[in-house]
């Protein structure tokens, strides 16, 4: 983990964008106290161009959330409600260690509000406008970590649109994308228009989606580009008086050599922002972590282990035993796991399941209790009678079709559960959420 990651965080996240002045404020204030949607305001933790963010207690679960209010003027347009709403829901599916997991979205009170992962850090506009810039050491695992994200979001079909420091929480363990409120779907149109529409910010905005084209992953390169300058180099790749000008910019000119900005610098960092800032789409990287290995590249760090030396180097920290009768379903969970430290061990019945648990002693059971070939309940019982089998955690896989709820499910045995349909990365975060931070993905 980055240095900056582990020592104490410097700031409260949010309040502005580094280096610039913070943007008139959206009318969307509530009291503290003030209960909206079934969530109860705490503390205001964030202000910005689209409204505010507070830290708020959802009553029903009595769980921490950020919870993010965009102003009146902008839920007065049904057809801006309808694709709030929409993408919304969107954003909730992409599951992902380093992306801040949207809970839920909707309209209360003339409000639109969004209920997000609460992230109790910092992130890097403060962190930015507290250093100027930071040192590649620094920069690297957080970057790193913002282009899993984008890459998870882009299999997925989606574009962030708006990747700036203000975007990335930081905690004591990690970074998170955030705002994923704002995705749109691969080869969307969008348009420059007016303040406070879904448009992203100017510093970091590539030219396709100033100019209103199709948008597909290689804009949010372009943006990660903009972002990897800004930390290294202490300022955006294109620091203009006027928006005007800096929009004449990213569509015409090419920044100054990142390694021309700060001593130290590799020449061959100028090469790699070149390419990530490329005019056109096609000439950048095709992904986020190709830009992120051409960094690597570039400063002259240790690449990461692929996963077979790292399989070869530590053993897994879990076993995790699919048991069910259901071929399809075995291949699913093996596939999700495949880039995890983990070892997967298939059942093809609830019998051959305890058993290998009993000799396996694993961290984790999946059963789907919705199959009858799969009794999902008796081996819950077996599991936790058996004085051996006491490490194990189990997850379920309950189908649209079974009724159980959670406390059913909980007072059945289960530690966990995902209702169907569900995707490999889905499995995969679930995972990761129950075995903590030593769950190695690549």
């Amino acid at each position: 983990m980055s240095p900056l990651i582990s020592r104490k965080l410097t700031g409260r996240r949010g309040l502005t964008e580094a280096g610039g002045a913070a943007p008139a404020p959206l009318q969307a204030d509530l009291r503290v106290g003030t209960t909206l949607a079934g969530y109860r305001v705490d503390e205001l933790v964030g202000r910005g161009g689209m409204g505010v963010v507070y830290r708020a207690q959802q009553m029903n679960l009595q769980r921490t959330v950020a919870l993010k209010l965009l102003g009146p003027e902008l839920a007065q347009g049904e057809s801006f409600r309808e694709r709030f709403i929409r993408e919304s829901q969107i954003a909730a599916g992409i599951l992902h260690p380093n992306v801040v997991t949207v809970y839920d979205a909707g309209e209360a009170e003339g409000l639109l509000w969004i209920a997000m992962q609460y992230v109790d850090g910092t992130d890097l506009a403060s962190e930015l406008c507290a250093h100027g810039s930071l040192e590649p050491d620094v920069a690297l695992p957080i970057l790193e970590q913002v282009a899993g994200a984008l890459d998870a979001a882009h299999a997925g079909g989606l574009v962030h649109r708006d990747v700036k420091p203000a975007n990335v929480l930081l905690d004591s363990t990690r970074a998170y994308l955030t705002d994923f409120g704002l995705t749109r779907r691969t080869s969307a149109q969008v348009s420059l228009t007016a303040v406070g529409q879904f448009v992203g910010t100017i510093d970091y905005m590539p030219p396709e989606q100033i100019a209103g084209g199709a948008l597909d992953g290689r804009a949010d390169v372009y943006a990660l580009g903009c972002l990897l300058y800004h930390l290294l180099a202490g300022r955006p790749p294109f620091e203009k008086e006027s928006q005007v000008a800096m929009i004449y910019a990213h569509l015409q000119e090419q920044p100054e050599p990142l390694s021309s900005m700060r001593d130290g610098l590799p020449h061959a960092l100028d090469a790699v922002v070149g390419r990530a800032l490329a005019k056109r789409p096609e000439d950048r990287y095709d992904s986020a972590t190709e830009l992120i290995s051409a960094l690597r590249r570039g400063l002259g760090a240790e690449p990461p282990r692929s996963a077979d030396v790292a399989a070869r180097e530590s053993r897994p920290v879990a076993t995790v035993i699919v048991a069910d009768d259901e071929p399809g379903f075995r291949a699913l969970i093996s596939m999700s796991l495949e880039d995890a430290r983990l070892t997967v061990i298939e059942a093809e019945d609830g019998d051959e399941a305890l058993a290998l648990a009993r000799r396996h002693l694993p961290e984790l059971v999946f059963v789907d209790w919705s199959l009858r070939g799969t009794p999902g309940r008796e081996i819950c019982t077996a599991l936790r009678a058996d004085p051996r089998t006491t490490g194990i955690r189990v997850v379920a896989l309950v189908s649209r079709a079974d009724r159980l709820d959670g406390a059913a499910l909980v007072a059945a045995g289960a530690d966990d559960w995902l209702r169907k349909p569900f995707s490999s990365l889905q499995v995969l975060y679930k995972v990761a959420q129950l075995l903590g931070p030593d769950v190695a993905t690549v």
